[in-house]
């Protein structure tokens, strides 16, 4: 076994969770945590960040209704440097790698049902431990730009996106910090949501097998939200640089899937100023993005690098206006 800090953590959550330590571990590809297969489970390790993240995800995950498919959580816990989950692996492909071998009728299939889901979700009314824990996650308020990166991925309230570019560094930020402040009164979190959002529902985070959606995956990042926010991962998926990412989807594709998710769930696109309430919520995850990726200046950075990302996202909305053509944005 390779000794690397990954690996001393899963020996670690191992221990802690009474597995036994020879077992045959397949790393998995994360972007949050240390993930990996053993047999039929996945183990996931969070060890940066709000580590109360797969508490919550703990919490949550079991308590769902029946409409929304997830691997069941087999055990979870934290020693207050990690915390782990353990789960039953499930069937099925990540939508994101199996989507271009779908034919038009399979992804008009997929969408609706990935809309059947949310909708499910956002209407879901969690008992009230898990309503507690996650209002305990809401009414946070973390300062220090390390403490907002670990929160959420969309650093709202906007209060949290702009302290974040006050402590960056980066060319073309004046124009982001001006639009952050036009947008303000866009603010979903001037007054308290309802709903449950699960902040990073992409296409990898779907499991699709003979026809459906078999799972729902990584509920790390939930939280209550406007329901319009599970939006912000299908537009971080969009191919805005002409990159040619095998994993990112072409701006035209996602007008097409857009249109069939607003077809199946309206009430999702019903915002009067929907396209410029996205605006906000892109800019702002963005701006956590120059915190994730490693530090680069524009003419070294990839194509789609927040680096370069941020100036073509603050010159204004066009960019969506060409996906949501129906759009009734004030």
């Amino acid at each position: 076994m390779i000794n690397t800090p990954a690996r001393k953590r899963l020996a670690q959550v191992l221990s802690a969770s009474g597995m036994p330590q020879d077992v045959k571990a397949v790393p998995l590809e994360s972007y949050s945590n240390d993930a990996w297969r053993i047999g039929d489970r996945i183990v996931r390790v969070c060890w940066r960040g709000d580590i109360g993240r797969l508490r919550r995800e703990a919490a949550v995950v079991p308590a769902l209704p029946a409409e929304i498919p997830c691997p069941e959580i087999l055990a979870a816990g934290d020693d207050g440097e990690l915390a782990w989950t353990v789960t039953r692996r499930m069937s099925g492909q990540g939508l994101h790698a199996i989507w271009p071998t779908l034919d038009d009728g399979e992804r008009r299939k997929a969408i609706a049902q990935l809309a059947d889901v949310l909708r499910a979700l956002h209407a879901w009314q969690p008992p009230e431990r898990v309503r507690s824990l996650l209002l305990g996650h809401l009414r946070a308020q973390p300062t220090a730009p390390e403490a907002i990166v670990g929160a959420d991925l969309c650093p709202l309230p906007v209060e949290r996106a702009q302290a974040l570019v006050a402590h960056a560094e980066s060319p073309g930020l004046d124009l982001v910090e001006s639009r952050l402040g036009e947008l303000a009164g866009l603010d979903p979190y001037r007054e308290e949501p309802r709903s449950i959002v699960h902040g990073d529902l992409h296409f990898a985070n779907l499991l699709w097998d003979k026809g459906r959606i078999t799972a729902v995956l990584d509920f790390e990042w939930v939280r209550i939200g406007p329901p319009d926010l599970d939006l912000l991962p299908l537009l971080r998926s969009v191919d805005w640089a002409g990159s040619g990412d095998a994993e990112l989807v072409p701006s035209r594709e996602m007008t097409r899937i857009f249109g069939w998710l607003a077809a199946d769930y309206p009430q999702l696109f019903a915002h009067p100023d929907l396209i410029h309430r996205l605006w906000l919520y892109q800019l702002a995850h963005t701006v956590r993005e120059l915190y994730t990726w490693p530090p680069a200046v524009p003419e070294e950075a990839a194509a789609d690098h927040p680096v370069n990302n941020l100036p073509r996202f603050g010159l204004g909305t066009d960019h969506l206006r060409g996906l949501f053509p129906l759009s009734h944005d004030g």
